[in-house]
């Protein structure tokens, strides 16, 4: 992948590092407020005080200031109106490849970022498009920065094993620090694997009934799973879509610990009444820069639709955007497309990984937008739950599908999903 910000910060001292983010935080703030530079001052040394125990988080903090003079000024509390202005937009950069060689499911490919070795970056899983097929793992021999992926099945074989159209996500689900994993199928249930490995060496165990936090759940023919805090409660909640288009909503009323999904129908669904024509799959992510979760959407004809939260992090309100402001306007896989949202690049923002029918490979789109998106791993530091403005609204008690590791945020690697960061 090109690197847009060529930073290597390998030779400079924490205190050096601390010292250029808090005149990073200055100058950048001031280029979307009109005020006096003497009064941010002390806010800028405040504010980067909790990173300065890690270099690695004062890396991702300086390249997140960098990105966006909007997440600059919301970490020093300097309200700034139309963030949505930093809308994301995507760039393809290609199939992904290993050796020369497209990487490539059998049919249907239906990509996920995760990180399941506990290394800092995103490996990729695939879902399948017919049953007596094993899921696909592609391990990031590579770097956070520059991901090289390889074919790899071990954590997957043989799971799930006759479903047709297994479509998966994973979050973790009973907060012990590594990533369980749900897969929608051609019925409409979900299957549940519990992790009963580790973070660093994943092993998946098939959970059946009382044990199965989505058991009797229906999420439509082909459901399609997301793993998301879309309440802002600190806790996994399930959107799926499905074969026919939709989305149904089912809130985790238990805790981070002990999940229970209701079904929430009609207006309780912030989704209620959408339909993408066929073949939903949904993928949230921050992609305006405003502190709230959008959502993108493949679609039965494999184009992408855009849906810009207008509302809040705790009362999410989606509106449909039209090609103007829809971030992958004008990109057409032929059939059955789907996506996963994650930081390839180590730039702090979303870049973009797409899967289709036939033939079913994997597009790189680079993205360019807001720098929301944490490291896949940075130590457990107090700034999660105090930052204000986008990433106060953006982490509080919420966690990542794509970023493992910490208590208390997403376990997923959307959203929640860490054991303890290192």
């Amino acid at each position: 992948m090109r690197r847009k910000l060529g930073f290597d910060f390998g030779a400079l001292s924490r205190r050096q590092l601390a010292r250029r983010c808090e005149e990073a935080l200055v100058d950048r703030t001031l280029a979307v407020w009109r005020g006096a530079r003497r009064s941010l001052r002390r806010r800028a040394r405040s504010a980067t005080k909790p990173y300065r125990r890690s270099h690695r988080a004062l890396s991702w903090l300086l390249r997140a200031i960098a990105g966006s003079a909007v997440f600059a000024a919301s970490l020093l509390g300097i309200p700034v109106p139309n963030a949505h202005a930093e809308l994301t937009s995507f760039t393809s950069l290609g199939p992904l490849q290993n050796g020369g060689v497209d990487l490539t499911m059998t049919l249907r490919s239906d990509p996920v970022l995760v990180d399941l070795d506990g290394d800092g970056d995103l490996d990729l899983v695939s879902g399948q498009g017919y049953g007596y097929l094993d899921m696909g793992y592609f391990r990031n021999a590579g770097t956070a920065m520059a991901p090289a992926f390889q074919p790899g099945g071990a954590p997957f074989n043989r799971l799930a094993y006759g479903a047709y159209f297994k479509l998966p996500d994973f979050g973790d689900l009973d907060n012990d620090g590594d990533y369980d994993l749900v897969v929608g199928h051609l019925g409409g249930g979900f299957y549940y694997f519990e992790n009963t490995g580790s973070a660093t060496s994943a092993s998946f165990t098939e959970r059946t009934g009382a044990l199965n936090p989505f058991d009797g759940l229906f999420g439509g023919g082909n459901s399609r799973p997301t793993l998301v805090d879309l309440d802002d409660d600190g806790d996994l909640d399930l959107m799926s879509g499905n074969g026919g288009g939709g989305f149904a909503y089912f809130e985790n009323t238990g805790t981070v610990s002990s999940a229970m999904f209701v079904a929430r129908p009609g207006p309780a669904n912030p989704l209620a009444g959408v339909s993408t024509g066929g073949h939903s799959r949904p993928a949230f992510g921050d992609l305006d820069g405003d502190g709230d979760l959008d959502m993108l959407s493949g679609t039965l004809l494999g184009a992408f639709a855009y849906w810009e939260n207008t509302g809040s992090p705790s009362s999410p309100v989606l509106v449909l955007q039209g090609a103007a402001l829809n971030p992958m306007s004008g990109v057409d896989l032929g059939a059955y497309s789907s996506l996963t949202l994650g930081d390839l690049d180590g730039d702090a923002d979303y870049d973009l990984v797409t899967g289709e029918d036939q033939p079913a490979i994997f597009i790189l789109f680079e993205g360019d937008g807001p720098a929301v998106v944490p490291p896949t791993h940075v130590p457990a530091l107090p700034v999660w739950g105090r930052v204000a403005g986008v990433l106060g609204a953006l982490f509080v008690g919420w966690r990542l599908p794509w970023l493992p590791t910490r208590p208390g945020a997403r376990s997923s690697p959307n959203d929640p999903r860490s054991p303890p960061l290192v």
